[in-house]
């Protein structure tokens, strides 16, 4: 009960109500830490964390830093506030960590960045030590590096991610902008690239196909069929 007061304090963005929530709480939840990061609401994590909150912490497949870059989780967020990216920055200061998987499917914040479609994301992100590796350059359009990777590691078409999604469906999923995704996805397809491949996500698999009709890639969409 005291766990649910504090979310509910967190959504009013009073910080006053927070801290008697806070006082109230015999523990504070990861639930709690989330939704403040969800709202983008600093005072309120700085204060969780000073109180021992874990910004690391996972609830129901979302950590802090996953879900203040995916307010909505079944949209693209938009062109971000001043706020947002301030917060991204103190979370990402504080402890953060860009590696660590949440969001449905699970994927490293870098991805979930891209597919959101939010150059200044990525930007913070790769600033924070971000791993730039095969995968988030197909999220990104990075078509140098998805080669690179590809003749070092001709598999690499067919690997996964940590989270597991392919490299495909990174390409076939994400929102950036002026990327050549399309040529991307050719591209592993002509190395391999098992477009039929599954991927976990909340209590369903999705594939390249979903992915490209959610982020409305007709050309990728076309491409895949």
């Amino acid at each position: 009960m005291a766990a649910d007061l504090l979310v509910e304090a967190i959504r009013t963005r009073k910080l006053a109500e927070v801290r008697a929530a806070v006082r109230q709480a015999s523990g504070l939840s990861k639930r709690a830490v989330v939704e403040a990061a969800r709202l983008a609401f600093t005072k309120a994590l700085a204060l969780l964390h000073k109180n021992g909150a874990d910004l690391n912490g996972i609830w129901r497949g979302y950590r802090p830093l996953h879900a203040l870059l995916l307010e909505d989780p079944h949209a693209a967020a938009g062109k971000p506030s001043p706020e947002r990216l301030a917060c991204l920055e103190w979370l990402l200061d504080h402890g953060a960590d860009p590696e660590q998987l949440g969001a449905w499917p699970a994927a490293r914040a870098i991805i979930i960045a891209a597919f959101v479609g939010e150059p200044e994301y990525v930007k913070r992100l790769e600033k924070a030590g971000a791993k730039l590796d095969g995968f988030a350059a197909a999220a990104l359009g990075d078509r140098k590096l998805v080669e690179k990777t590809l003749a070092k590691r001709p598999d690499f078409a067919n690997d996964r991610d940590s989270g597991g999604l392919t490299a495909l469906q990174c390409a076939a999923g994400s929102r950036y902008p002026g990327a050549k995704l399309c040529e991307i996805a050719r591209l592993l397809l002509d190395a391999g690239a098992d477009l039929r491949a599954r991927t976990k996500s909340w209590n369903h698999d999705v594939g390249a196909v979903n992915f490209a009709a959610s982020a409305k890639h007709k050309d990728i969409f076309e491409l895949l069929l």
